[in-house]
């Protein structure tokens, strides 16, 4: 698979990623450069995974900061709300960790 294509879009902090000429990611432009992406740079399923579970991941984490926002929550709320979203177990405990580290700090 090759990157065929990056394009900025109007809101002008994000990138749609264009894979064999199909757009198949948006990431915001941090991402982009800390990942190196480059214009018919070669990817394998292994690394387009990858990059969709950091996409989840981080969906994932803001939506849990703005539950929180709104008050406190225990982690199994937290859970259940993220459940509902239908975000994956894996992606779920992620959060939870990185919420309860920061929370020790």
């Amino acid at each position: 698979m090759i990157i065929t294509d990056i394009i900025r879009k109007n809101n002008g902090k994000q990138y749609d990623i264009y894979i064999d000429n199909i757009l198949k990611l948006t990431l915001d432009f941090s991402l982009v450069l800390e990942l190196g992406i480059k214009k018919n740079m070669s990817i394998d399923e292994e690394w387009l995974t990858n990059i969709e579970s950091q996409i989840q991941y981080g969906k994932a984490y803001e939506y849990s900061i703005k539950l929180l926002t709104s008050g406190d929550k225990t982690s199994e709320e937290i859970r259940r709300k993220l459940r509902m979203k239908n975000y994956s177990e894996v992606i779920i405990d992620r959060v939870i960790s990185k919420l309860s580290e920061k929370k020790c700090k």
